[in-house]
């Protein structure tokens, strides 16, 4: 008996059309057990702000000052989101967003473009990064106590990362570890090294 080359083809089809099929389910089971297994994710909130009450490992929504900063932030609501650019006391241009979200009604959200909060200690520009910042800071505080938001009632986040909240924290108070900064010699240092 003679098999021709399309009979082959004939026969195989049907298999090749099935073990496609069964390809195609073993990777739809595959996919949906994977996400069956992942945890459930819940709106990204940034880490927390180092004066935010704490009771038993949760954030203390009932305390005085949370109770402050949601005030503050509902008297900011209506005009949020807010976008600004604005250039700082070293010539640089700084864009920044205020925004609340549904999820935490205690918390104002910054998103700050142009400072670079992973910059190291020992790069020539470190204090007028610092300084840009400071700036932006106070052009935020200026435009919150517009609408009667005191600064030091609100809760900020000043960016989605740990290392941006951390830096913003230390960066936005003049301390021995982070002096006053000047300019000299067409240069931005530090007032005094610092400690």
């Amino acid at each position: 008996m003679k098999l021709s080359l399309t009979s082959v083809k004939k026969e195989t089809l049907p298999l090749a059309i099935l073990a496609t099929i069964i390809i195609i389910l073993l990777g739809f089971v595959i996919t949906q057990q994977i996400l069956k297994n992942r945890p459930f994710q819940t709106a990204q909130l940034p880490p927390p702000i180092k004066l935010q009450p704490v009771v038993n490992g949760k954030f203390d929504t009932n305390a005085p000052i949370s109770q402050k900063s949601k005030a503050s932030v509902e008297l900011l609501k209506q005009h949020l989101p807010y976008k600004a650019d604005f250039v700082s006391t070293t010539g640089d241009k700084i864009t920044y967003t205020l925004y609340g979200k549904t999820i935490d009604p205690y918390t104002l959200y910054v998103d700050i473009s142009n400072i670079d909060f992973l910059i190291p200690s020992t790069n020539p520009n470190y204090p007028k990064t610092i300084q840009d910042f400071r700036d932006t800071a106070n052009h935020i505080f200026e435009y919150m106590k517009q609408y009667n938001a005191n600064p030091s009632d609100v809760f900020i986040s000043w960016g989605s990362q740990a290392y941006i909240q951390n830096n913003a924290e230390l960066w936005l108070t003049v301390s021995d570890k982070f002096p006053p900064v000047v300019k000299k010699d067409n240069q931005y240092i530090f007032e005094t090294p610092p400690k």
